[in-house]
Parts: structure tokens; C-alpha cells; sequence
């Protein structure tokens, strides 16, 4: 650059530095405005700003932005701050212009008294031998536009421009559709009505989840329906310090928005909230309260006239206000899976996200779909372009480490475990406790009665600090009213655990629990399979103990809800020194075992309940797990299923356990005859009917008697079948044993096809069908179809038969049992299939 132009540029900041000092008006400010855009439009040869280029750099409208460079409205303190700073004003130019800017202010405040109101006694302000001026004296004050049609102008209004104290709304929002439909619906009475009262809503959710992005969102899309402006406030409600606002705080900044002069402000706290109703009468106001704690902290900060919006945000639901103030909630979730994607996509680019999708799969679900935690690893991947996603899924993948790796630099407000941490440090001791027991404690979800059960209390006490925690969105509920974390959460509240528990703590916590769930299952197994002889659960933990089901529906479906659990409950009870528990619980859920064939991890499950089982030294306890265990892997591997019966017989056989001796005989029979050892088969299922006849054991007699049966059946010899079943099917009624009573009605199907006598087969079959539906046995469902469908094609009636099959078939693929595979190959050649392999 020459001299020359050099001294231009002075001589032209010394020009502009006096036309700051002689402002005086707000068209004076509007001019500097002004200048400061050319300036900065030759300064980098660019063409002049537009007001909507300016709007997408700062986040404001254009419209605001126009108000400022035309003299219509006085910015507020802080985004006059940031536009000279963006227009290029020195140091010494931007102090001078905020002087400006204040004294402009402070010239507008205290220009005159508004009509009706006398200033408020305060030693600071008012001598105390003053007199008030008399109410209706001065002049009106100038007109500030058009009032709303049936709205009356407010006295205490001045001629400030209306406060625009919106934030900037968040760069590449995304998603939230419905939630924006509703909030949308708020401003759309039905047609033909008037509001009546303040329009309220609440937009509460867990920590990280982004209740201030939506609401800032929405405000910034319905703005220019409140013309007397849109006020903002942060109270702090969760905050680093711990310390919430004040509401009389709150209102002071309001007021002082609105243009009340600080002298007419009463001293006296009880004052402000009617003071500052009548400020807002005749205004058509959008108020946006941030980060509420409670409905203490918000109430006196509602206006009184239908014409304003009030929109609140809060970690807490804010009940209280729904009830009293017609509230209208609005609870967010977390992202969906796909507006977790597009956040990724908007953050990181598309490119990126599509060359690793697995990879950005993986991120989304560590991050939880918690956008706090999204946007975090968003950042990470923009500053490291080259970096492959993978590697940063990789770093989320150990849990241990998963919040360290959410953090972005010292900023306590991208810090996933700082968030979390001011809304755990806002629980009372006892939801703080719960909190951290239900991260410890592992499995998706749980029930109150379970939750009882692991803390210590009544079931009573456990619903109502449950409640707390999800007013609070600390945990998640469930249609089926269970509760649940979310991974972030389940995290954090393991580490608090760990840090403020002791390992006795958790180990008595992890008893309690899986003490209850034991007790629960047994009494499952008596419902499903009674008459059976079932462990013992030992006594019942204290203060927590109840059935939740009554009926074999009730308990087969709570069995199909805590099943997914299993496993992690099972490890729960090794580590925490519960070997007992962990042993009992795998034999206990034989009977549920049976009926749902659900194979997924039953067998790492018998191996844990086995290693546990050795280590108690109960050679009874051993042999009950190995029979269990040898009916996990019989479907899969008859082998180890063989090895597991015959070890269970011999320690079964010598302690003397005539009953555990018949039921693994019934169970080593059927493994024989897979085998084609016939002769063995037989040889142990007439052994075990032997030894249950003696012992006078009706259920095992009833077991027995199916399984000879069947023996028969399969051998060839109906005759002899068929009085063996007979036997059974009246047992199991006069047991009300429903699983072996849809056992007996099959094979009988069964005898009856072979003997010809086709009429009674199809009744019978169809007899079975409806008990085994009735008793939650699927795969025993789907054997029955098998069975009808081969009386079918014996019958000449192949299409039956088919259609039968294939009903079997779609049972069989869901269950994933290994009868899918040899049934789909007959399917399409209508040929009768092998007999299904029903348990002995």
C-alpha cells in the first residue's frame, strides 16, 4: 500500500472517530453503522453487504439487521458489539461506539417519565422530600407503531425499539419435524376463538438432547409474529456453578429490555412481578426462559395477557406448570436414527459418511443419538479431514473411555460428563443412589418392582423416586412402563457407582436384585410347568418382594421381557461373589427355556451357571446345571449334549437323586434315538418311567409316559403307543400341566394317523394346536403343523399340506431352531418331511 493511501485510510478513522464522539441521535448511530459497512466492503474489495449476507454471518434476520442500519430500532448492548466487531472497528472504535451506544440508551431511559406511573421511593434515585408526579400529567409518549387492533396501547411503554434478544439460531439444524408441527400448533387456535390466556409451552428432555436449539429454532421461524419484541433469558437453571437465577433478576433484565427507566423499578421483590405484567399489557411479546430448574424459578415470569408466547425450557418436565398454568409439554426425544445420520451428514459431509457408513453407524450408536454427544464427534472428524471415521468409532467403542473421548477442550458446555454431571448433582441423595445403581446394574431395561428389589426399598417408595428420575429425563420409560438409560447415561451412572460405592455396596445391591429375579422365575417355572420339582430360592429379599403375575400368561410374558438380561445378570452374580444365585438362576428358567427355544446365548449362559455350580463344591447343584445344560445344547451339538447327560446321571446317581436320576434319563433318551441308538433310547425311557412309577412322582410319571409313547410311535408300533399317551393326556389334565397336555394330543395325532384312523388324527391335531397356542409353546405350535400337514399329504390333500408346512416354516425362522432347515427343503416338493424333533 503507498503513502498516499496510507494516509487516506488515517485521515478517514480520524473523520469517523469524530463522528462517534458527536453522536447523539439514533440516526447518528445508524449513519456510523453505515459507514463502517462501506468502509469494510472497500477495505476487502468486496462488493457492499447486504442485510442478508449479514443475517447468515451473525444468525440474525435480515429484517433486524435492516432496523439497525435505518435508525428503526437500537440494538441491544450485545449484538451492537459483535456487528462493528465483524465490520472491521478497531479496538479504540468499537469502545468509543459502545460509549455511543450507552449514552444513546441512558439518553432514551431517563428522557422522560411515562404518564400514570410515579417513580418508585428508593434512597439511590429519589430525595425523600420529593413528590410524586401526579398520575395523567406530561405528555404522551411518541408512537412506536401500530398497536394491535383491540389492543390497548400501554402506559408504560417508551419509544425504545422492541427488544430482539433471541441467540442465534444453530448452524445445520436438523430434523424435529414433528416437534416443530407441534410447537406450530400453538400459534393456530381453532378457527373462530380468540386466546383467552397466555400461550405456554415447555420443551423439557435429558441433558445434551437440544431443548434450547429447538426452541431457539422455532422462535426464530415465528418471530415476526410478535411485533413489540422477543425477550431471552438463561436462568440457569442447570448450570456450572450450581447457582440458578433468580427470577427478580430475570425481570430486572426484562424490564430493562423493555425500556423502564432503573429508577421506577421497586426495591421491593414482591412488587416486580406486577410491575412487570403490566410492562407487557397491550404487547404482543415471544418470552423464551432457558434452561429452567423448576416451576418456582418460572411462574413469576409469565405474563398475564393472552398476546404473548411464553416457551420454556428444562431438563425437568415441569409438571406443576402443565396442571396450574395450562402448560403444553413438549417432551424431545433423541435424534432418530436417521436425523443422527443427517446431523453427521450436515456436519462432516455426505461424502465422508457414505464411504464409511458401518463406521458412522457405530458413532451414532455410541453417541446414543444424543446430539450434544453427535455435534462433539462431528467436530472432531471437521478438524481432522483425513482422519477415516473408523478410527473414531474405535475410540467410542471401550465405555470406560467413551465420555473422555466426548469432550471438546476445556468448554464445560461440550463436555458430555459435565452436562450430565449438573443435573446428577441436582438429585436429592436417594435419586442420586438409585441413579447410580440402575447404570451398574446391567440389562436394556427394568421394572419398579425389580428397581425395589436392587436399592432396598418398598415398592412403593421405588415408583415414586422412578417418577422423580424421569421428570427429571435422568432415565426413560417404556409403553410397557420399564425403565431404562441411555447409553451415555448408563456410562456416567456406572462411573459415579464406582466412585461412590463401595464393591460391598453393589455386592449387597446385586444379591437383593438377583435374589428377586430368582424368586420370580421359580414361581414362573411352577406356572408353566407344574408339578415340576424347581430349586429353591432361599429367602426372599427384604421389603421388596413381589410376583408380578398371577396366571401362566402373565408369567411366560414377563419371562419374554427379562429374558434379554439373562446373560448380563448371570455374569452380575459371578463377579459380585453370588455364585449360588447365578446357578439357580440358570436351572430355574428351564421350563421358560422350553417353551420359547430361545437359544441365543443359553449356552455361554449354562457354562457361566456351571463354573459357578463347581465352585460351591454341590455335586447336586453340578448335576442340575449339567441336565440343563446338556437341553441347551442338545438342538445344536448332541455330542457335548450326550457328554453333559451322562456326567449329570453319574453324580445324580451317586448322591442318590431318584428324581434327578428319571429326568435326565428322559433327556439322554432322545439324544440316543438322534443317534439311531434305538435300543438305548428305549432302555432309558423305560428306566426313567420305572423309577417314577416307584417314587409315585406324578409329574415325572406324566414325562415318562409321553416319552415311551412317542418311543413307540416312532418305532413303528402305534398300537402299544397309544395307551401310553392316553395314560399322559389325563395326567397332564389332572395336573392342568398344558405343555405336556399339547405334548400327549400331538403324538396321539400322531398314533392315530398310523393307524389309519384319519377323522380322529385331524380332530386331535387341531386340539393340540389350540393348547399348545394356549400355553405360549411355539415350537411346539409349529411341530403340531408339521405333524397335521404329513396327515394332510397322507390324505391326498398336498395344497393342505403345504399350506400347513409353511406356517410351521415361519415359526421355525423366527425361533431360529435347527428344524428350519430340513422343513424348507420339503416345502416346495410337497414330500412328507421327518418327523419333528419334539423333546422327549
Amino acid at each position: 500500500m503507498s503513502y498516499d493511501s496510507k494516509r487516506q485510510g488515517m485521515e478517514e478513522r480520524e473523520r469517523f472517530a469524530l463522528d462517534i464522539a458527536g453522536a447523539r441521535t439514533l440516526e447518528d448511530l445508524a449513519l456510523l453503522l453505515r459507514a463502517l459497512r462501506r468502509r469494510y466492503a472497500r477495505g476487502t474489495r468486496d462488493s457492499e453487504l447486504t442485510y442478508r449476507e449479514l443475517a447468515s454471518r451473525t444468525g440474525w434476520s435480515p429484517t433486524a439487521i435492516a432496523e439497525y442500519f435505518t435508525a428503526r430500532t437500537l440494538p441491544p448492548t450485545d449484538r451492537f458489539d459483535a456487528l462493528v466487531r465483524l465490520l472491521g472497528a478497531t479496538p479504540a472504535e468499537q469502545g468509543a461506539l459502545a460509549t455511543a451506544r450507552d449514552r444513546l440508551a441512558e439518553q432514551r431511559r431517563t428522557e422522560r417519565t411515562p404518564p400514570g406511573l410515579a417513580p418508585a421511593r428508593s434512597p439511590q434515585t429519589t430525595p425523600p422530600d420529593a413528590t410524586p408526579a401526579s398520575p395523567g400529567t406530561g405528555s404522551p409518549p411518541p408512537d412506536t407503531g401500530p398497536t394491535p387492533a383491540g389492543v390497548a396501547r400501554n402506559p408504560l411503554q417508551d419509544h425504545r425499539a422492541p427488544p430482539r434478544q433471541l441467540p442465534a439460531a444453530v448452524s445445520g439444524f436438523v430434523g424435529r419435524r414433528r416437534y416443530l408441527t407441534r410447537l406450530n400448533a400453538l400459534l393456530a387456535p381453532p378457527p373462530g376463538t380468540a386466546p383467552t390466556a397466555v400461550v405456554i409451552a415447555t420443551v423439557s428432555g435429558t441433558a445434551g438432547v437440544g431443548k434450547t436449539a429447538l426452541a431457539v429454532h422455532w422462535a426464530h421461524q415465528v418471530a415476526d409474529r410478535f411485533p413489540d419484541g422477543q425477550l431471552y433469558v438463561d436462568l440457569r437453571g442447570f448450570d456450572p456453578t450450581g447457582q440458578a437465577m433468580d427470577p427478580a433478576e430475570a425481570m430486572h433484565r426484562f424490564l430493562d429490555a423493555l425500556g423502564l427507566p432503573a429508577h421506577l423499578v421497586p426495591v421491593d421483590v414482591e412488587a416486580l412481578p406486577a410491575l412487570y405484567r403490566s410492562t407487557l399489557a397491550g404487547r404482543r411479546m415471544l418470552i423464551l426462559l432457558d434452561n429452567a430448574r423448576d416451576v418456582a424459578q418460572v411462574r413469576p415470569l409469565l405474563p398475564g395477557v393472552p398476546e404473548c408466547l411464553v416457551l420454556v425450557t428444562s431438563r425437568h418436565q415441569l409438571t406443576g406448570l402443565v396442571a396450574t398454568s395450562g402448560a403444553d409439554p413438549v417432551n424431545l426425544d433423541r435424534l432418530s436414527p436417521r436425523e443422527a445420520r443427517d446431523l453427521l451428514n450436515r456436519r462432516i459431509g455426505a461424502h465422508r459418511v457414505a464411504a464409511e457408513p458401518d463406521a458412522a453407524e457405530e458413532i451414532i450408536v455410541h453417541c446414543a443419538r444424543l446430539p450434544l454427544a453427535l455435534v462433539i464427534v462431528a467436530a472432531r472428524a471437521a478438524t481432522h479431514p483425513r482422519r477415516p471415521l473408523r478410527s473414531l468409532a474405535a475410540q467410542l467403542r471401550d465405555s470406560r473411555e467413551r465420555l473422555d473421548r466426548l469432550a471438546a477442550g476445556d468448554d464445560p458446555y461440550s463436555d458430555v460428563r459435565a452436562v450430565l454431571s449438573w443435573s446428577y448433582r441436582a438429585l436429592p441423595a436417594p435419586a442420586a443412589r438409585m441413579f447410580r445403581l440402575l447404570g451398574w446394574f446391567p440389562g436394556p431395561s427394568v421394572s419398579a418392582a425389580a428397581v425395589a428389589a436392587l436399592t432396598g426399598v418398598p415398592v412403593g417408595r421405588a415408583n415414586q423416586i422412578l417418577d422423580a428420575l424421569a421428570t427429571t429425563h435422568m432415565l426413560e420409560t417404556d409403553s410397557r412402563g420399564r425403565y431404562h438409560l441411555h447409553d451415555l447415561l448408563r456410562v456416567y451412572a456406572t462411573e459415579q457407582a464406582h466412585a461412590d460405592m463401595g464393591s460391598d455396596q453393589r455386592a449387597a445391591a446385586a444379591g437383593r436384585v438377583l435374589a428377586w429375579y430368582l424368586h420370580c422365575t421359580v414361581a414362573a417355572a411352577q406356572l408353566m410347568e407344574p408339578g415340576a420339582r424347581q430349586v429353591a430360592p432361599g429367602p426372599a429379599p427384604d421389603g421388596s418382594w413381589q410376583v408380578p403375575f398371577t396366571s401362566h400368561e402373565q408369567a411366560l410374558d414377563w419371562c419374554d421381557i427379562e429374558q434379554p438380561g439373562a446373560l448380563a445378570r448371570a455374569r452380575l452374580a459371578v463377579q459380585t461373589g453370588h455364585d449360588e444365585l447365578a446357578w439357580k438362576q440358570f436351572v430355574a428358567s428351564g421350563a421358560f427355556f422350553l417353551l420359547r427355544r430361545s437359544y441365543v446365548d443359553r449356552v455361554a449362559h449354562g457354562a457361566i451357571a456351571l463354573r459357578a455350580a463347581r465352585r460351591t463344591g454341590d455335586h447336586h447343584a453340578e448335576a442340575c446345571v449339567l441336565n440343563s445344560l446338556g437341553i441347551a445344547y442338545a438342538p445344536v451339538d448332541r455330542t457335548r449334549a450326550l457328554d453333559c447327560y451322562r456326567r449329570a446321571l453319574h453324580l445324580r446317581r451317586e448322591i442318590g437323586d431318584l428324581l434327578g436320576e428319571t429326568a435326565t434319563l428322559n433327556n439322554l433318551g432322545p439324544v440316543y434315538w438322534e443317534l439311531r441308538r434305538y435300543d438305548e433310547a428305549l432302555e432309558c425311557l423305560r428306566g426313567a418311567l420305572t423309577i417314577a412309577d416307584r417314587t409315585g412322582n406324578r409329574h415325572s410319571q406324566l414325562v415318562g409316559l409321553n416319552n415311551v409313547g412317542e418311543a413307540y410311535l416312532r418305532l413303528g408300533r402305534a398300537d402299544e403307543a397309544l395307551p401310553c399317551l392316553q395314560r399322559a393326556l389325563t395326567l397332564a389334565r389332572a395336573l392342568n400341566h398344558t405343555v405336556s397336555e399339547g405334548y400327549a394330543l400331538n403324538n396321539l395325532g400322531g398314533v392315530y394317523r398310523e393307524l389309519g384312523r384319519y377323522d380322529e388324527a385331524r380332530q386331535t391335531f387341531q386340539e393340540a394346536l389350540a393348547v399348545r397356542r394356549r400355553s405360549g409353546d411355539r415350537q411346539g405350535e409349529a411341530n403340531t403343523l408339521v405333524e397335521w400337514g404329513n396327515l394332510c399329504l397322507r390324505a391326498g390333500q398336498a395344497p393342505d399340506a403345504g399350506r400347513l408346512w409353511r406356517r410351521a416354516l415361519a415359526i421355525y425362522e423366527d425361533l431360529g431352531v435347527p428344524e428350519t432347515t430340513d422343513l424348507r427343503r420339503q416345502v416346495d416338493g410337497a414330500v412328507e418331511p421327518a418327523p419333528a424333533r419334539v423333546p422327549f
